[in-house]
């Protein structure tokens, strides 16, 4: 997740990331942060400012086999999304993916 432009970095194969769900302390990658690892299709992201553009990219990733765990990263075409907060009573958002 990024404020102001679009997420260019990727994680790379055989690297796992923390997350955070709060912006601001969330790790980052590259110029992005990581805010949820896992395997749901929704997150809600606290630590926003009201009025600025927050983009996302979602990468999937499998292991290559039970026997070798690698993580391998889908970078050739992540789901893309962008929200901005409108509220400075709420400051969480929702980002969901199908």
């Amino acid at each position: 997740m990024q404020e102001g432009g679009p997420v260019t970095s990727s994680p790379v194969d055989g690297s796992s990331y923390a997350a955070n769900f709060s912006f601001t302390n969330a790790p980052l990658l590259g110029t992005a942060r990581v805010v949820y690892n896992g395997p749901l299709n929704y997150v809600t992201v606290g630590g926003l400012t009201q009025g600025v553009v927050y983009h996302v990219a979602v990468f999937e990733y499998a292991a290559a086999s039970a026997a070798d765990p690698l993580i391998n990263y889908q970078t050739n075409s992540p789901a893309l999304g962008n929200a901005m907060p409108v509220s400075s009573a709420f400051r969480g958002t929702m980002f969901q993916f199908q």
